[in-house]
């Protein structure tokens, strides 16, 4: 995988081409650093500054997919006139319109199981979190003691395991984390996959960027557009990388950059 730094001409070619562009990025980890709970998140306010700039060039329309709650993400960003996408692309919210998708019964019942468990393991180990975001529950681990860890990773692996052979839940641990969601069909690359239809043209551009390992999903269904993951680049099926937040901003920069020259030509 490339450094996106060093590849930039064909990316700048391809913006310059497009009819339009639709760029979607996730949230913890790509515009926000990560943090030690997912409360102290927020947006840096120089790349609020520059997704403000963005919004404002017609060629371009901004998309925020995290696998937050949709509220909750909305409120972090606090940008209108973009689209928002919570719950790891399973509730989304385009021109007003909020759209999800709904768990079966057995699932909610499931999920509800899968909670009572992981508040005893809360219980047990200060600094731990659960995380109730209806259509799925995380589990947060960062703050507790490093020799813990590894017990806290291991009662969570027997305590899900029941629920995940139900075939009904899936699980991804990443950043110190379990996230336990409940299976209906949608993930990140669904609701890309729908944005693109309802937002992009014929001769349109998508950029994609995260950090999490639910945008793979998202990377191997976009061969033709820009992806670019956030982070290690080890494993990923991106086109491109970058390091960190402060990486991010400095290509949102760039194409604000980009966009603006070539509407001032």
């Amino acid at each position: 995988m490339n450094y996106f730094w060093k590849h930039t001409k064909s990316t700048e070619h391809s913006i310059n081409r497009a009819g339009s562009v639709l760029m979607l990025l996730d949230f913890d980890g790509t515009l926000s650093p990560i943090v030690s709970t997912p409360a102290r998140a927020k947006l840096p306010k120089a790349t609020k500054d520059i997704l403000l700039k963005l919004v404002m060039v017609n060629k371009i329309r901004l998309g925020i997919i995290s696998g937050r709650q949709l509220d909750d993400v909305k409120k972090k960003v606090d940008i209108k006139n973009i689209v928002y996408s919570g719950n790891h692309g399973m509730e989304w919210k385009i021109n007003g319109r909020v759209f999800r998708k709904y768990l079966t019964l057995e699932t909610t019942k499931i999920l509800k199981s899968a909670e009572e468990e992981l508040e005893g393991i809360k219980n047990r180990f200060p600094g731990s979190l659960v995380e109730d975001k209806g259509l799925s529950l995380a589990f947060h681990y960062r703050r507790v003691l490093e020799t813990e860890k590894s017990l806290v990773e291991k009662l969570l692996d027997e305590k899900l395991a029941k629920y995940l052979k139900t075939g009904r839940v899936s699980l991804i641990k990443e950043n110190f984390a379990y996230d336990l969601r409940g299976n209906c069909g949608w993930t990140k690359g669904s609701v890309t996959s729908e944005l693109k239809r309802k937002l992009g043209s014929s001769d349109g551009l998508l950029i994609y960027m995260g950090d999490s390992a639910t945008d793979e999903d998202v990377f191997s269904k976009l061969k033709g557009d820009v992806t670019i993951k956030i982070g290690s680049p080890r494993g990923s099926r991106a086109k491109y990388y970058l390091k960190d937040p402060e990486d991010v901003q400095r290509f949102l920069i760039w194409v604000a950059n980009v966009l603006l020259v070539k509407r001032v030509e």
